[in-house]
């Protein structure tokens, strides 16, 4: 948690991660119960783009996606009261987590290494097979590990727990944060 951050009524969640496959359900089925609105950052910021962040990266450069999360910062950074899924790699993109960092609290819920492989080898299937999609799944686990290391960015250990139980977790870790 950021000891500078100004408690302000609206205050945001952030869930950010990969090692869990299921962080899009676990966000989605947790916000009502945590009292928030529940907003998908990833797809929020590819309609604000017309293609996934990736695309646009790969498209026109990394100069160019900063300065688009840049202007969709303008906009994510005035919604509060929300729980809002975005992945690390655009949470580490320029200044959007320090940008984040007062008005939120950034958390990370992950996945022992071989339990994150062995869930994603169930989600995937056959493509977690694909040498591709291992370097991707790679890279995407290296920048979730980058970003637990980040100052005011809180983890959460979900090794070994059910859905219902990462739910409760993901409770009890917002009323020990977040509340006064």
């Amino acid at each position: 948690m950021n000891p500078d951050r100004a408690y302000v009524d609206g205050l945001n969640l952030i869930l950010s991660g990969t090692s869990l496959p299921d962080l899009p359900q676990l966000a989605h089925q947790a916000a009502p119960q945590l009292g928030l609105n529940y907003l998908d950052g990833d797809l929020d910021l590819a309609q604000f783009l017309g293609e996934t962040h990736a695309q646009t990266r790969e498209r026109y450069g990394i100069t160019h996606l900063k300065l688009e999360v840049t202007a969709w910062l303008e906009i994510t950074v005035l919604r509060r009261s929300n729980l809002i899924r975005l992945s690390p790699d655009l949470l580490l993109l320029g200044d959007a987590l320090p940008r984040l960092l007062p008005i939120s609290i950034v958390l990370v819920p992950y996945l022992a290494l071989g339990e994150a492989l062995r869930a994603r080898h169930q989600a995937w299937g056959e493509r977690f097979h694909d040498a591709g999609q291992r370097a991707l799944l790679k890279e995407a686990l290296h920048s979730e590990e980058q970003l637990r290391r980040q100052p005011g960015v809180a983890a959460l250990d979900m090794s070994g727990q059910p859905f219902a139980e990462r739910i409760l977790g993901l409770a009890e870790f917002w009323r020990q944060h977040a509340l006064p």
